[in-house]
């Protein structure tokens, strides 16, 4: 019976060795992967959520009239000042004018719709719409308001189930704001600028004064007492 050398035992040890560290290393790696794995699969939509969270309370900014850089600011800013302001988003979606002229209960606004994986607004279904009104003491749509107690633009909020997330909406209503001590009231009227679209996917809204008018009863716009009506032109680039 022949036996095998030392150094062929010390080989044939080294092999099973080298064997058993490489099994080793392929289980680690395997429970590795598999950790990578769930963790993308439970983290990543938490990720995704905390993001969507912070880009919605940016869209909630876009409309709140006490930032300087919102567009309810800017807007209130044009009809008390004149001149020429420009809104810009840093989040995609889709601009929505609906002129003072619209034959439909949405008039009078402008709203910004995106998408998100949260919601933190009212949730509509398409057999009801159902608004979140984020100014104080106000409906949507708006009723009137008083003079130099409420704000001339109602901001209201919704969201609508959309695929495996929502679509988040955002609106700036124009309400009219009547005088307790007069019969007169005063307007913001909202129109597209001559010739351009009333929706866009762009991120900046050019806001411009066209005029300021009295509109006189009886009138379709002023049926009951004087109104004064400023004109913002807006333009959706």
């Amino acid at each position: 019976m022949s036996r095998r050398s030392p150094l062929r035992r010390k080989l044939s040890r080294f092999r099973k060795k080298a064997a058993v560290e490489i099994f080793s290393l392929v289980i680690v790696l395997v429970v590795s992967m598999a950790l990578v794995g769930t963790t993308y699969m439970w983290g990543m939509p938490l990720i995704i959520k905390r993001q969507d969270k912070v880009k919605i309370d940016r869209v909630y900014n876009y409309f709140n009239e006490d930032n300087a850089n919102s567009l309810v600011y800017k807007i209130q800013e044009v009809a008390n000042s004149g001149g020429k302001e420009t809104f810009t988003a840093d989040i995609s979606g889709l601009w929505i004018l609906h002129n003072y002229t619209e034959n439909s209960v949405d008039n009078n606004s402008i709203e910004f719709v995106t998408s998100s994986k949260v919601s933190s607004a009212v949730i509509s279904d398409r057999s009801s719409i159902k608004w979140s009104s984020l100014t104080a003491g106000s409906s949507c749509p708006p009723e009137e308001g008083v003079v130099g107690v409420d704000s001339p633009l109602v901001v209201c909020a919704r969201s609508e189930i959309f695929e495996d997330g929502f679509n988040i909406i955002y609106r700036a209503w124009s309400r009219t704001l009547k005088d307790p001590t007069v019969e007169k009231g005063y307007r913001i009227n909202l129109i597209q600028q001559k010739d351009t679209p009333t929706t866009s996917v762009g991120r900046s809204v050019s806001i411009s004064k066209e005029r300021s008018y009295t509109c006189t009863p009886p009138n379709l716009q002023c049926p009951e007492k004087m109104l004064i009506i400023t004109e913002i032109k807006i333009l959706l680039v």
